[in-house]
């Protein structure tokens, strides 16, 4: 199978798989919207609403502002550029932001594993000691900075849930006591 038409049917199934509009950076800077039909939307307004559903917000400046930083990610003049910069936005919409802050927790997670990636290459190309090290070194740090941001988006968008386990108790006389295991959990909302 030719690689265009393999890479055409890779795309036509990922919009399948996704039920609302995805924005999509063309190489000129333009965008345009693929929905669910698989059709190219070009309205500026539409396209528009489409990348503030995505970041969860009505704020213009801020789609703007999220638009510029995933676009800004990784090597201009790499011919996968521009695919990087549609994955960082595809990623942000996958994660369903409601707000700005969720939109942002999600962009982060996706520089940070796009960084980590980076190093994973120079640690493969490292021709000394010194170089892997330093690669492995901020791999280690990335993947666990990539897991705290994906913590705290889970927290932010479904609350966490606090659970306080007591295992000595002093009853002193004249004082009252519960005897056998109490269970209270509650969720934090914020």
């Amino acid at each position: 199978m030719p690689k265009a038409k393999k890479l055409a049917k890779t795309k036509n199934r990922i919009t399948d798989i996704n039920c609302r509009a995805i924005p999509v950076r063309a190489a000129d800077g333009s965008y345009y919207i693929i929905d669910a039909a698989n059709d190219r939307i070009d309205e500026r307004e539409q396209v528009f609403g489409a990348l503030a559903a995505m970041a969860g917000t009505r704020s213009g400046d801020f789609v703007i502002y999220l638009e510029s930083q995933l676009t800004r990610i990784g090597d201009k003049r790499s011919p996968w550029h521009q695919t990087q910069a549609n994955a960082g936005l595809a990623f942000v919409a996958n994660q369903n932001p409601r707000n700005e802050r969720e939109a942002m927790i999600a962009s982060q997670i996706f520089m940070v594993h796009s960084a980590m990636m980076e190093h994973a290459r120079r640690l493969a190309l490292a021709e000394t000691i010194a170089q892997m090290e330093y690669a492995e070194r901020a791999m280690s740090r990335l993947s666990k900075l990539t897991l705290t941001l994906m913590e705290g988006l889970n927290k932010e968008q479904h609350g966490s849930t606090q659970r306080v386990v007591v295992e000595h108790v002093n009853v002193h006389s004249g004082g009252q006591a519960i005897v056998g295991a109490v269970n209270v959990e509650g969720v934090v909302k914020r």
